[in-house]
């Protein structure tokens, strides 16, 4: 790619509270493909500092702890070009507005194999122009910008959103230095960085349960910007967390159908109590969400009570719920992730089958009732998110996980991957569709 002008501009306000990043022209710009942006750790260099003394750290992973001397400290990540500050022991989001501009900048944190980074931004000009943008460079340090914007160019999907712009474009870049010279902006240009949404890079309580001795990578879904890590497990790659994605208004699909945090509406056995909004909202930040079979499957005629002779090892993937370029598992699926832990447990199972060992290396180091936690040996970080079942009721978080498969038993029965905190096995069972369960997808 042709590169006619570079520059990145970073300056930092406390007093005026604002955040600005430009970016450069180029004679192309290639849009990213909707649905998922994946990504792996290799190829990141630690850190730099621009001419106005803010540091800029090429990831997340390469921010200093956040300590008493560091309190209002203002710095850069690279890959996602999102400024973090030091507030109270933690890094969090430096997000402000101007008053005098309709600019807006995105940006989300993503990862690509191959010692490149994967994220992606959008600048949207003060003429209301929607726009996509990319860099894109190897790790030979041979890079190019672009930004490619009009009055009528708009572009179609986005990583993460504000009120005034999208982008479906990704940018790769490599872990050269982040070098920030300083060019001149009015008022009128400056950036409104966004609120980060809930499930986003610097919002994820559920990878507080992650293996620290795992390299995940890390994936985007397009569909609300929501960043989830991946692991590779023999020749598979799983998502490291469950499913958070909200489907909306699934009643059409029929009476039963559902999709909600555990707890929503409804009585939880597990704690003896309704749950506050609060406990809610936690839930899902910590379990993701819960799916009727019909729901994860993403079929009406999947509903319950009704066969539509799902496979238990399909020619083709059923997405159902999961982000383009990834699927709910099959049956057979899961009996792969069994047996690549335990070789004795088997294939073609037609019915209930268990692996009396695989699950304690499937199970999150803690997290799990009675720390009943596993060795999560393999980084599948499995979290027991329990289920909506009978009466629309409450049960079981802490103590069970319980993932949908794609494979049907019967018009009301369906199969998903069993784990217990009080034992070692991973189990395959059948039972109702109508009860919510855990999605964790698979990679086309």
């Amino acid at each position: 790619m042709a590169l006619s002008k570079k520059f990145i501009t970073v300056f930092a306000s406390v007093l005026s509270a604002s955040v600005f990043f430009a970016c450069s022209e180029s004679n192309d710009s290639p849009t990213g493909a909707e649905g998922a942006v994946e990504s792996s750790s290799d190829g990141v260099q630690s850190s730099s500092s621009n001419t106005l003394g803010v540091n800029v750290y090429a990831t997340l992973e390469d921010l200093p702890n956040c300590t008493t001397s560091r309190e209002n400290q203002l710095v850069v990540v690279a890959t996602s070009n999102t400024p973090y500050t030091c507030t109270d022991g933690r890094w969090v989001v430096y997000g402000t507005s101007s008053s005098s501009s309709s600019s807006n900048v995105i940006a989300s944190e993503a990862k690509q194999s191959s010692s490149s980074v994967v994220s992606s931004s959008s600048v949207t000009s003060s003429s209301s122009v929607e726009s996509s943008s990319s860099v894109v460079s190897s790790s030979s340090e041979k890079s190019s910008s672009s930004v490619a914007s009009s009055s009528s160019v708009k572009s179609s999907s986005s990583v993460a959103s504000s009120s005034s712009a999208k982008s479906s474009s990704s940018v790769v870049s490599s872990s050269s230095s982040f070098s920030t010279p300083i060019e001149d902006l009015s008022s009128s240009s400056s950036i409104k960085v966004p609120e980060p949404a809930e499930g986003s890079s610097s919002s994820k309580a559920n990878w507080a349960y992650l293996n620290p001795n795992i390299d995940y990578g890390t994936m985007t879904d397009t569909r609300d910007g929501q960043v989830y890590k991946t692991v590779k497990i023999g020749t598979q790659t799983w998502m490291a967390e469950n499913l958070n994605y909200d489907p909306g208004d699934v009643s059409s699909m029929g009476r039963h159908a559902w999709s909600g945090c555990y707890g929503d509406g409804s009585y939880d056995y597990s704690s003896g109590k309704n749950l506050t909004d609060e406990e809610v909202a936690a839930n899902c930040s910590k379990y993701g969400r819960l799916y009727t079979w019909e729901v994860a499957m993403d079929k009406a005629n999947c509903a319950y009570g009704k066969k539509c002779n799902a496979s238990l090892n399909p020619t083709t993937p059923v997405r159902g719920v999961c982000p383009q370029g990834w699927h709910l598992p099959s049956h057979y699926e899961f009996e792969e992730l069994v047996n690549y832990i335990d070789p004795s447990f088997g294939y073609d199972h037609t019915t209930d089958a268990s692996s009396s060992t695989a699950g304690q290396y499937l199970k999150s180091k803690s997290g799990w009732h009675r720390n009943g936690n596993g060795t999560d040996a393999y980084g599948f970080s499995a979290l027991p998110g329990g289920l909506r079942g009978y009466s629309d009721y409450f049960y079981e978080d802490d103590i069970y996980a319980y993932f949908w498969s794609s494979g049907e038993y019967s018009s009301d029965n369906a199969f998903y991957l069993e784990l217990s905190y009080d034992r070692e096995y991973a189990r395959l069972y059948r039972d109702f569709e109508n009860y919510a369960r855990s999605v964790r997808c698979l990679k086309d």
